[in-house]
């Protein structure tokens, strides 16, 4: 079984919804394209081809407390590794992760069957993938 971790640094950037260019043609925003390119060249080194197996994602999306709050509350967020509950969402964050990773670390996003996914606060902003193949039937 493989398994591995790695940290992407930086922000993690949502992924942006599909636009429509002139011609009538879907095109995914620079950003997010960008953030995806990030991701899969992060993953590239540790991955010597994708894998084709099941597998275990555990993705923690970390970011710094806003330069707003106090010195003892970001102090407190970023000990404690506090939930973040603001904006954006979630589960736009994971698209990005996913479609970055697709190719990469693994054939196909349909090989993931568990995902555990988290967003808290820390030193900095970054995102932190581990994965782990698990059996599966197919």
């Amino acid at each position: 079984m493989t398994a591995g971790a790695v940290t992407i640094m930086g922000a993690c950037i949502p992924k942006g919804r599909p636009r429509l260019n002139y011609y009538g043609r879907v095109f995914t925003p620079k950003r997010t394209r960008d953030y995806e390119t990030l991701v899969a060249e992060t993953v590239r080194p540790y991955v010597k081809e994708p894998l084709t197996g099941g597998l275990a994602l555990t993705i923690e999306v970390i970011k710094a407390p806003p330069v707003s709050w106090s010195k003892k509350r970001r102090r407190e967020a970023q000990e404690l590794g506090l939930f973040n509950a603001k904006r954006p969402d979630l589960d736009n964050y994971i698209k990005s992760i996913l479609d970055g990773l697709n190719g990469v670390l693994y054939k196909d996003d349909a090989l993931v069957s568990k995902l555990t996914v988290s967003k808290r606060y820390g030193a900095f902003d970054c995102v932190i993938v581990s994965w782990e193949e698990v059996a599966h039937a197919g």
